[in-house]
């Protein structure tokens, strides 16, 4: 493959005997576009040229060029021909007015309201999940502010597109696209040369949502992988703390696109979608007061302590103590993500076990402030069912439990939702609101696979904060020393988590429930960042069931470790161990 540089186009050249050059939009190493008139028809027409040259590339743009021009949607310039003659390739497109993201945040010189980026995303995500549904998916590889042309009427147009970056069939993992990507919006994939995809694309959006929020673009991925590698943190901030007028949910919406390992990316641009979307629908837009992500498809009571013991559970038999666990203890210590070999710890726990269903026992260490006493018995409520429950457009795969029980995680035990507190420290935090993880960490996890009916299923530790009760991280086996830890950014006053200590999804074909097929977890432990830990034991029953802290704790991340679980059920249950959903309650720190 080559590249050939001629001469700029001056105004009033005729190309083609057909398009008479304007001016000139841009031009880059591979190719330019100029503005022209259409003299056949009178349009004005973007004229993309490619001075790309070597064996395949004049079939492979034209077979590409045919494809573009079949698509029809208002985010997409309209391709009217294509053609090639000795000075490259050519590919005429409608003409979009009006200025690219990038030109207007550097005119602006600071970020975009937060309002406008969301409706910008939204739309962009539309389209993506237009061209991913082609088929063969047609992937853009590009994206970034450039490239995102703001229309008089106030839409997003995406441009750049078309010239020759390839689609899913033709790029195979050896095969490298002849666009040059852009490094600060390019996913992991894209930089290794290791084959792109949908994905793919979700990772540039989200780093270009990121870098309209925060002002300035995100580090690319291998500063962050080598950052990673050698136990730095990753210099990814999180978003809601380069800007405080990003609500913590969005900024964790954009941390969760941004993932390096794309297996942790949302699946499909839809389900990217409709995050936002519910994310919309939880409350204004703007970091002011409680913003809740509303889990969905179960029922979310906290069990009510019985005053009778239930029967006893059969439970695995736990390894000597102390267990261990693949996370380290330090979060400036070097740990690997899913599909990587961790550095095991052993961590000390003491598991008292509650004699009756539904109590949970706190065990902790004396001293320090934000530390909870060493002992405490907290029983648990039952939360009614919401009167209106928000519509759950999600499209549910084969097997998938139908939505329609839809209901948000329990409020904080305090009641003081709508309070502030400041530490001993003088930082100020909000009221308590759900915490959403900007990365979280798994000592291991299941294998992809396919289920019974064909779907893909995925095992990956995000499951864990997605908001549906029919996903879960799990891990084979009794699971006990295994765990997770959820990533907060900084330091956050903690006061509940709530936690479906099983897979709870629903059968949708005969109404049973998968949580008693499977393992289900007894007994975990939280620790903390500040060093303290704290053992809490689950009622058997598939209900988000919370851990209410008599203390809030401040941390940076809430680590936890099975300590116990369940005995493989009998006549045919599965030998691993999931679990559906972890919410955090908390406080965050005030601008």
């Amino acid at each position: 493959m080559q590249t050939q540089n001629p001469a700029e186009f001056p105004a009033n050249t005729l190309i083609n005997q057909r398009y008479l050059i304007t001016r000139t939009i841009g031009r880059g190493g591979m190719g330019a576009v100029y503005e022209a008139v259409d003299q056949r028809l009178g349009a004005t027409v973007a004229l993309k040229q490619m001075t790309v040259t070597g064996a395949n590339v004049a079939t492979a743009f034209e077979r590409e060029a045919r494809i573009l021009a079949s698509l029809r949607h208002p985010a997409l310039p309209k391709v009217s021909d294509f053609f090639a003659d000795a000075q490259g390739q050519f590919l005429v497109m409608e003409y979009i007015p009006g200025n690219d993201l990038g030109h207007l945040l550097t005119k602006r010189g600071q970020p975009f309201p937060v309002e406008e980026v969301v409706r910008w995303a939204d739309q962009c995500l539309a389209v993506l999940e237009y061209l991913h549904s082609q088929n063969p998916p047609i992937i853009h590889r590009d994206i970034k502010p450039q490239n995102l042309k703001l229309t008089p009427a106030g839409e997003i147009v995406l441009l750049d597109f078309g010239l020759a970056k390839g689609y899913a069939n033709v790029q195979s993992p050896n095969t490298a696209s002849i666009f040059a990507y852009t490094p600060n919006y390019a996913p992991l994939e894209q930089v290794q040369g290791s084959g792109t995809g949908p994905l793919s694309d979700l990772y540039a959006l989200a780093a270009t949502i990121y870098h309209l929020l925060a002002g300035a673009p995100p580090p690319d991925v291998l500063q962050r992988l080598g950052a990673t590698a050698s136990g730095q943190p990753d210099p990814l901030q999180m978003l809601s703390l380069v800007n405080p007028q990003v609500p913590q949910p969005l900024a964790a919406w954009v941390a969760h696109g941004m993932q390096l390992d794309q297996r942790n990316r949302p699946p499909s641009a839809a389900a990217m979608r409709r995050d936002l979307t519910q994310i919309m629908r939880a409350g204004p837009v703007a970091n002011v007061g409680p913003t809740v992500v509303q889990p969905r498809g179960y029922d979310p009571t906290v069990v009510q302590a019985s005053p009778a013991a239930p029967p006893p559970l059969p439970r695995a038999a736990p390894p000597p103590p102390p267990p261990a666990f693949a996370l380290p203890l330090d979060a400036s210590a070097p740990v690997k993500r899913r599909g990587c070999s961790v550095l095991p710890i052993i961590v000390g726990l003491v598991v008292l076990l509650a004699a009756g269903g539904g109590v949970f026992w706190f065990v902790t260490r004396d001293g320090g402030p934000g530390t909870a006493p060493t002992s405490v018995a907290v029983g648990a409520t039952r939360t009614p069912r919401p009167s209106a429950t928000p519509t759950d457009d999600r499209a549910p795969t084969a097997g998938a439990v139908q939505a329609g029980a839809t209901s948000s995680p329990t409020g904080p035990s305090s009641g003081a939702s709508g309070t502030t507190g400041t530490t001993p420290s003088g930082i100020q935090y909000g009221p308590v609101e759900q915490l959403f993880p900007y990365d979280i960490m798994a000592s291991d996890a299941a294998p992809d696979g396919i289920d019974a009916a064909g779907n893909p299923i995925s095992y990956s530790p995000w499951n864990v904060v997605d908001g549906y009760a029919d996903t879960a991280w799990r891990v084979p086996g009794d699971g006990i020393g295994q765990g997770l830890q959820l990533e907060l950014g900084a330091p956050m006053l903690i006061s509940e988590v709530q936690v479906i200590p099983g897979y709870a999804k629903v059968d949708p074909t005969d109404g049973t429930n998968r949580f008693w097929q499977n393992r289900r977890v007894v007994t975990v432990s939280l620790e903390f960042s500040d060093g303290s830990s704290i053992a809490a034991t689950f009622a058997d029953d598939p209900s988000l069931q919370s851990i209410r802290l008599p203390k809030p704790v401040l941390s940076s991340y809430v680590r936890l470790v099975i300590l116990e679980t369940t005995a493989v059920p009998p006549e045919g249950g599965r030998d691993f161990t999931p679990i559906s959903e972890i919410v955090i309650m908390g406080q965050m720190p005030l601008p």
